[in-house]
């Protein structure tokens, strides 16, 4: 190779890193707010906010190539990592220093345990079955939370349902919760403390299923919201085609994804951002402190999120969780779409996730200080 060819491909090579780390730059903060887009408006932001995470690392790994190789060219990368800094703690909070288990049990203040799971009404996603004891009822008794938010709980009171749900399970329940609540569209209160529902309820008839309750803690009065917004709707072909590509086999699945998958992700983005105003208009008409939780079927930092958010309620795994986390595992489509969110005279100490086998999701779990 003479020395102009050679001097020619190198100076390709500069070029092409340049557009690449400008382009995966711009693709990160875009992605970092893409759900900042209304999806009635075009649903290129939310499918962008999908794909943070990716966009995170791939962006820090050129902007570190580029500290060896092109200084200049790294500062490109770490002006768009810090751009996407307030995006990326969403995803990934640093809450280094939250209490430990220990400490919030020594506590003299009052707290409280808030657990949301959808629980797949109660069987194992990876058998379609259900076990005797039921597995997922065990769990939720082991964790002793103090208010538990359950969707698709179908069958938790209805021995009708052959769900591995024994007797003694269900009188577990009633001792251990003796304010329960159970809707016909699978939604479910459980609480130690005395509570009611709030009526009248929200009509599901356009796909959000929602139901409010006041619990009385002592002296102090709280409002809980579950909550279960639109689903995707996959069926199992879908689920095949997401596997096949996310596995390297593209081939023809590539175009039958773009055309079943995505057509049916824009609908639900386009559902949950309609669900999510509806959502924000009734926590506006809620005084005092509330806690929300429940099945978004959306990520942090969406439009849904953004929006039921506002500028009153607080992520309560951004406040007090650590490091990225998963609720929806199967699939092959690891997201945090169960979320929490809160606001007046509580504060969250401590989140996470727990690990609960059976369902589809795993539960979220936040302990409060009130």
């Amino acid at each position: 190779m003479n020395p102009r060819t050679r001097q020619n491909i190198l100076k390709a090579l500069r070029i092409v890193a340049i557009a690449v780390t400008i382009a995966v730059g711009l693709l990160t903060v875009m992605s970092g707010y893409g759900g900042v887009i209304n999806p009635s408006v075009t649903c290129a932001g939310a499918v962008l906010a999908m794909m943070f995470p990716a966009f995170m690392i791939v962006n820090a790994v050129i902007g570190i190539a580029n500290l060896f190789r092109n200084r200049r060219l790294a500062i490109v990368s770490g002006v768009s990592l810090l751009l996407a800094w307030g995006p990326f703690l969403t995803y990934c909070p640093l809450n280094f220093f939250r209490p430990s288990l220990k400490e919030i049990a020594a506590m003299k203040e009052p707290t409280l345990k808030v657990m949301t799971f959808n629980v797949l009404a109660f069987s194992d996603y990876r058998t379609g079955s259900w076990h005797t004891p039921n597995g997922t009822v065990s769990y939720i008794l082991d964790q002793d939370a103090d208010v538990v938010l359950l969707q698709e709980a179908y069958g938790l009171f209805d021995s009708v349902h052959d769900n591995g749900i024994t007797a003694g399970q269900r009188t577990a329940i009633y001792e251990l919760y003796p304010y329960s609540y159970m809707a016909d569209d699978g939604m479910c209160m459980l609480s130690k403390y005395p509570a009611y529902e709030i009526f009248p309820g929200h009509d599901s008839s356009d796909g959000m299923e929602m139901h409010t309750y006041n619990v009385s803690i002592g002296d102090k009065s709280l409002t809980v919201v579950n909550v279960h917004l639109q689903s995707i709707g996959l069926t199992s072909d879908d689920r095949r085609l997401y596997t096949e590509i996310t596995g390297g086999e593209a081939g023809e699945s590539v175009g039958a994804f773009r055309h079943t998958v995505l057509h049916k992700l824009g609908d639900a983005f386009r559902a949950r951002a309609a669900q999510a105003e509806t959502l924000r208009r009734e926590l506006d008409s809620i005084e005092g402190s509330v806690i929300l939780a429940g099945d978004f079927n959306d990520i942090p930092g969406s439009y849904a999120s953004r929006t039921i958010e506002g500028g009153d309620m607080t992520d309560a795994y951004r406040e007090a969780g650590l490091g990225p986390a998963v609720t929806y595992h199967a699939d092959k489509m690891y997201f945090r779409i169960d979320q929490m969110f809160y606001r007046g005279d509580i504060e969250a100490l401590r989140a996470w996730v727990g690990d609960c086998p059976y369902s589809d999701h795993y539960p979220m779990m936040c302990y409060y200080s009130l």
